[in-house]
């Protein structure tokens, strides 16, 4: 091969590989977990082999008692836990401690995102928002002694959470993480539910 073949061949191979660049992909939209950074586990080793009668007695009334006891047994304070009332507040604060988690963790996904996704997450993080203050509201509420309005405002959670999966459906976004994250909020609303209505009694 003469030596203006050769340069015909390496300019060839060199426009091919600036073609096949040019068309790969572009990032994908979020439509499967990004796999983002978890918010902490509220799950620490299981506490089923010492658990506080107290919490099962309350936990056995809930619509998941294995979340229930597993979250507030994880918690040391539960075991100090006299009453329901203390029962009540601790379960309240995890409550909003997790909620707060779960929106940051969906507000990290924006900036990554593209419509209609970054839509449906914005109505998330205000829905969590909204869902964190309604357990703060929950908790200053039990703590003096309105277990109704308490009640109310835990039950009130629900509405939220189905707006951002609702937001989540019509964007066909399918993010596991904030899946997962629903579904354990409308676990502590429920666990809120169950001892303002005890305390209501």
């Amino acid at each position: 091969m003469n030596s203006q073949g050769r340069i015909l061949m390496f300019f060839t191979i060199f426009l091919s590989l600036i073609i096949f660049q040019s068309l790969s992909p572009a990032k994908a939209q979020i439509t499967l977990d990004p796999s983002p950074s978890p918010a902490p586990d509220l799950y620490y080793p299981d506490a089923s082999d010492n658990p506080s009668p107290l919490c099962k007695t309350i936990c056995d009334k809930t619509s998941n008692p294995s979340f229930c006891m597993k979250t507030l047994m994880s918690d040391k304070r539960t075991s100090q836990a006299k009453d329901v009332l203390s029962l009540a507040k601790i379960a309240l604060d995890l409550g909003s401690k997790d909620s707060t988690r779960t929106r940051d963790q969906i507000n990290s996904l924006i900036r990554g995102a593209k419509e209609p996704f970054k839509a449906a997450l914005k109505e998330c993080v205000n829905q969590y928002s909204s869902t964190a203050g309604c357990f703060r509201s929950a908790l200053a509420e039990v703590e003096q002694g309105d277990y109704k309005t308490a009640n109310y405002d835990v039950s009130v959670i629900t509405d939220n959470t189905g707006l951002c999966m609702t937001a989540m459906a019509k964007a066909k976004a399918r993010i596991a993480s904030v899946s997962k994250a629903i579904q354990d909020t409308e676990c502590f609303s429920n666990i809120g539910v169950v001892v303002t209505e005890i305390l209501d009694k």
